[in-house]
C-alpha cells in the first residue's frame, strides 16, 4: 500500500542517497569539455615557424690557375628576418670549410671563405645554410670552378717549372723536378726518378706519387700539400725514397699520410694562410711513417698532428717531439 502526502493522492517521490557532485570528462586541446555543470576551453600555444631563406653563391675567380686563391661568397636572404649562423661550403661531397654570416641588410647576410690549393680540373661547389631560430635552412645552386694548369706527359730529363703545371696520372719523369719563380706543381699518381726541389714558387700538391730522391721545399709562398686523405678534395699519401726538408716557407704546409725513407725536417716555416676544414691555423704533420728522424724548429705556430700521431723509427725532437 502506497503512502501519499496528505491531500494530493500522488505517491511520494523516491530520493536517491546523496552522492555529491561528480564532474566527469576528458581533456582535448582546443576543445570545450564538460565537467558536470562547468566547461573548460584549452587553446594550444602557437609555435612560430622559421621564415623561408634563399642562398646564392659566387666564386672569384671562376677560372683560376693552380696555386691561385679562390674566394667563395654565400648570400643568404630571409623573409622578414636577419639570418644568422654559419654556411658550409662543399665540393664533390667533401667540406671545404665553413664561415659565419655577417649582416648586410635587415634581411640579408653574407659569408665568405677563401680556399687555396684547389687541384686542377673542374669543381662543383655548393653553399649550405643550416638555418637558425628565425630562418629556415637552404642550399645554393652549384657553382663550377675550373682550375687551369699546363699538362705534361712522359718526360725524359729534368723538368724546370716556372708556371702552374700538372703531371698527369701515370707520368714518369726520368730526372729531377725543379720549381721556382711563379711555378706551381700538381702531381697525382706520378713517378719521379729523381729529386723534387723548390726554391720559391706559389704552390705544390703531391698526391699518390713516388719520388725516388729527396724532397726539398724552401721559400715557397702558397699551399704545400704533401698528402692528406681527409681533405675536402682527397690527396692520397706518397712514397718518398729520400729525405724531406721544408724551410722558410710562408702560406700553409701539410705533410700527411706519407711514407718517407729518410729524415724529415721543418725549419722556420710560417703559417699565413688558413686552410679549413681539417687544420686552419698551423703546419700539419700527421699520420706519416718516417724511417728516420723528425725534427722541427722555429716554425710559427708550432706544427700539430691534429690527433693523428706519426710513426717515427728515429728520434723526434724540437717542436715535433710529441707528434
Amino acid at each position: 500500500m502506497s503512502v501519499t502526502p496528505a491531500g494530493t493522492g500522488f505517491p511520494a517521490p523516491r530520493r536517491s542517497p546523496r552522492r555529491g557532485i561528480r564532474r566527469v570528462g576528458s581533456v582535448v586541446a582546443g576543445v570545450a569539455v564538460l565537467f558536470g555543470a562547468f566547461s573548460v576551453v584549452l587553446v594550444p600555444q602557437a609555435t612560430a615557424q622559421p621564415a623561408t631563406s634563399t642562398t646564392t653563391l659566387t666564386a672569384e675567380p671562376p677560372s683560376p690557375t693552380f696555386g691561385d686563391p679562390v674566394t667563395m661568397t654565400a648570400t643568404v636572404t630571409c623573409a622578414g628576418a636577419q639570418p644568422g649562423g654559419t654556411v658550409d661550403f662543399t665540393t664533390e661531397g667533401g667540406s671545404l670549410g665553413d664561415a659565419m654570416l655577417q649582416p648586410a641588410d635587415p634581411d640579408t647576410a653574407t659569408a665568405s671563405l677563401t680556399v687555396y690549393g684547389l687541384a686542377p680540373g673542374s669543381h662543383s661547389i655548393t653553399a649550405y645554410y643550416g638555418g637558425d631560430a628565425s630562418c629556415a635552412a637552404s642550399t645554393s645552386d652549384l657553382v663550377v670552378v675550373t682550375v687551369a694548369a699546363e699538362e705534361s706527359g712522359p718526360v725524359t730529363g729534368s723538368v724546370d717549372i716556372t708556371e702552374p703545371t700538372t703531371l698527369l696520372p701515370g707520368t714518369i719523369v726520368l730526372g729531377s723536378v725543379n720549381i721556382s719563380g711563379e711555378g706551381a706543381l700538381n702531381a697525382e699518381g706520378a713517378r719521379i726518378i729523381g729529386a723534387v726541389t723548390a726554391t720559391g714558387g706559389v704552390g705544390l700538391r703531391l698526391c699518390e706519387s713516388t719520388v725516388l730522391g729527396r724532397l726539398s721545399v724552401s721559400g715557397m709562398d702558397g699551399v704545400v700539400q704533401i698528402g692528406d686523405t681527409d681533405a675536402g678534395i682527397p690527396c692520397e699519401g706518397n712514397n718518398i725514397f729520400g729525405r724531406a726538408g721544408f724551410t722558410d716557407n710562408t702560406g700553409y704546409l701539410e705533410l700527411d699520410d706519407n711514407r718517407v725513407l729518410g729524415s724529415v725536417t721543418l725549419t722556420g716555416n710560417t703559417t699565413t694562410i688558413s686552410v679549413p676544414p681539417d687544420n686552419p691555423d698551423a703546419t700539419e704533420v700527421a699520420a706519416n711513417t718516417i724511417f728516420g728522424s723528425l725534427g722541427c724548429t722555429g716554425n710559427t705556430p708550432p706544427p700539430t698532428n691534429s690527433g693523428e700521431p706519426n710513426t717515427v723509427y728515429g728520434s723526434s725532437t724540437g717542436q715535433c717531439a710529441e707528434l
